[in-house]
């Protein structure tokens, strides 16, 4: 059988993080630095909530959004956003990579989310939501996986373009 061989992007992992944060990176990390202009954040924020609209929320989502286009484009293996708003982060991210035409997708979102992502059931995106102390709403899916963590935690989201896994049989190890 022929190996079919995709070239390595030159950034393994695309960090989004605010401005303020001086992250020490090792090599083959990047800390994304432009964003995408105002409106277009607005734009893809205006579909889910209004109310919480403020420039480090509109910051972060116009970096998410380059970083998901990376993705798809195949310029970077995967990305880690810190959101001040994970429900709505997470929302617009699922969105955005199915409108660019990403073939799968596999969301990790650490943190209490007040909405659930809207997702598809054909097994292109999967979504493991890791919360703490806050019950979240469970919709029952096999795409869509719980996890409770009681420790604290950072709220992050999690992207990556590349194939899922198996997610309930890898929470079952771990709970186990």
């Amino acid at each position: 059988m022929k190996k079919i061989l995709h070239p390595t992007p030159p950034v393994t992992t695309l960090v989004v993080a605010p401005a303020e944060n001086k992250l020490n990176l090792p090599a083959g990390v990047q800390l994304q630095e432009g964003a995408l202009t105002t409106q277009k954040a607005i734009d893809a924020i205006s579909v889910f909530n209004q109310d919480e609209l403020n420039d480090n929320l509109l910051n972060s989502v116009g970096k998410m959004l380059l970083s998901i286009e990376k993705l798809v484009n195949r310029k970077t293996r995967n990305c880690i956003a810190l959101s001040p708003n994970i429900a709505l982060s997470a929302a617009v991210a699922i969105k955005e990579a199915s409108l660019l035409g990403s073939k799968r997708a596999f969301f990790v979102t650490v943190g209490n989310m007040d909405i659930e992502p809207e997702m598809t059931n054909d097994g292109k995106t999967m979504c493991l939501t890791i919360f703490g102390e806050k019950e979240v709403e469970r919709t029952p899916s096999q795409y869509h996986t719980f996890f409770k963590w009681n420790e604290p935690c950072y709220i992050h989201c999690h992207m990556t373009s590349y194939p899922p896994m198996n997610l309930t049989r890898s929470v079952n190890k771990i709970v186990s």
